[in-house]
């Protein structure tokens, strides 16, 4: 009777290390699964709390897409400011954020030069786009530097510069256009 309790005994304690071992196995499946939600809930915790900043470069865009050129402008600042002198303060985010800004205020360079560069440009426009890059310029955007390292033309000049070249193109074209009348007369 003894030998026979002492095996069922043996076979119990082996029954209950088999299913404790089967149960652990589960429960550390469902605790890795839950560690797993935590570090989502608190990277999107994260994100929620920090939407503000990651947003900053595409908020850029949509104000250079609607030719809200200042606000585009505070955007970078805002930028300048959080990724720290020289962009090296901050995390690699953060430094990211600036990076995507820097493109988005290049763009808007590209885009106002272009607004100067038009012929038959208003005077109000002109003087609201020569105002943007100066103030691009003093939140420290590019150096005013040409794509080759040389120092680029003023806004003022390059406006005045466009201005010149269509005045003296559409000049051109109607003395050559009156030129072909008087032949015509002429004849």
């Amino acid at each position: 009777l003894q030998e026979n309790e002492l095996e069922n005994s043996r076979v119990l304690t082996a029954s209950l290390d088999g299913l404790q071992n089967g149960t652990a196995k589960v429960f550390k499946s469902l605790l890795d699964r839950q560690q797993q939600v935590e570090q989502i809930r608190s990277v999107l915790s994260l994100f929620k709390r920090h939407h503000n900043i990651l947003e900053l470069p595409s908020r850029m865009r949509e104000f250079l897409d609607g030719d809200e050129w200042e606000q585009a402008i505070k955007e970078f600042r805002k930028a300048r400011l959080l990724a720290g002198k020289g962009g090296q303060g901050g995390s690699a985010i953060l430094r990211q954020v600036l990076k995507e800004s820097e493109r988005s205020a290049k763009a808007l360079e590209k885009r106002l030069f272009a607004v100067l560069s038009e012929g038959l440009t208003s005077a109000d426009l002109a003087e609201r786009a020569i105002g943007c890059l100066n103030k691009l310029y003093e939140e420290g955007f590019g150096a005013q530097e040409g794509g080759g390292g040389e120092k680029a033309q003023s806004p003022v000049a390059h406006f005045m510069h466009a201005q010149s070249e269509y005045i003296d193109t559409a000049t051109r074209e109607l003395f050559a256009e009156f030129e072909e009348a008087s032949r015509r007369l002429a004849s």
